[in-house]
């Protein structure tokens, strides 16, 4: 397993999300409004704030599907302008399911459940 960590323009998202979605067997991303700066605020004539928007996808993948996911995101989120992003690939040591409370894998089976059908207990 794999966590594939992506800094995009946000306007770059949906069009990247839509990408992943085509993949078989996508296991999923989270999406966060991140803001920081690189070698792009130089550019910029941004005097009291050098942060920059981005948006910070994490992916967590086989390792089989690495290669793919890292290759659509390159293609979906290019402009070919400074400040296009990046992408960082990193090793995962160990997952484990919050709801379970045990160490778990990606093709554990996932039971979506609404707010109404979910009881909760002290």
């Amino acid at each position: 397993m794999q966590e594939i960590r992506a800094y995009i323009k946000p306007f770059m998202l949906e069009r990247v999300a839509l990408r992943l979605m085509e993949l078989p067997n996508f296991p999923g991303m989270s999406a966060m409004t991140v803001k920081g700066f690189g070698k792009e605020r130089i550019m910029g004539a941004q005097e009291y704030d050098p942060f920059i928007e981005k948006v910070r996808l994490e992916i967590i993948a086989h390792d089989e599907q690495v290669d793919d996911i890292v290759q659509a995101i390159l293609k979906e989120a290019h402009s070919g302008r400074p400040g296009d992003g990046k992408v960082v690939v990193s090793p995962i040591g160990r997952l484990f399911s919050i709801r379970q409370r045990q160490e778990a894998s990606l093709d554990t089976e996932v039971v979506t459940e609404t707010v109404a059908d979910t009881k909760v207990s002290d």
